[in-house]
């Protein structure tokens, strides 16, 4: 199993976007009372490669939060049992019954986001659970169903779909 270490750093190029003047940390400078974005966008296998970070930055004392779809619950177990993370957001991106529309997932393994749901409505960690509402993906019967899913959850925010103009499907709406 490999850790993240110091020296791994020497290793990794950053895309042209991250190019640009801005100053990046070069493991040197006080981060104390700072913000540190680990954020990954290109899909599951960058959310392995970044969760590696978690425990080095937690080294610097700082607050942790991880974002997840639920779709890997033995890590999502393994993060949390690691005391590394100090709260975690899921996505809930529909009913049961309408998971694989929403997710875009045919053949969705369910039962992997019901045992991270399962995990963290134990209490052992400060979480939340949250979804985007598409016009054309979710129904008033679904939010219903999430509502009969998660009851006694801690926390449950529904946010509204915003277009960012770089989306896989354009054309939906909040």
């Amino acid at each position: 199993q490999h850790r993240f270490q110091k020296e791994d750093l020497k290793n990794i190029s950053f895309p042209k976007i991250f190019s640009n003047k801005k100053k990046r940390w070069n493991m040197k400078l006080d981060i104390k009372d700072k913000h540190i974005l680990v954020h990954f966008e290109q899909g599951f296998g960058d959310t392995i490669m970044f969760a590696r970070f978690i425990e080095q930055i937690k080294k610097y004392n700082l607050l942790v939060k991880l974002d997840t779809n639920g779709y890997r619950p033995e890590i999502l177990s393994e993060i949390i049992d690691s005391g590394n993370v100090d709260y975690v957001a899921m996505d809930i991106k529909s009913s049961p019954e309408n998971y694989p529309a929403a997710s875009g997932l045919e053949n969705i393994d369910l039962n992997k986001i019901h045992k991270s749901v399962e995990l963290l409505m134990k209490g052992t960690i400060d979480y939340e659970f949250r979804t985007t509402i598409v016009k054309e993906l979710h129904t008033e019967d679904d939010i219903i169903s999430i509502g009969k899913w998660i009851a006694g959850c801690d926390k449950y925010f529904l946010q509204g779909y915003k277009d960012s103009g770089d989306i896989i499907c354009p054309g939906l709406t909040p």
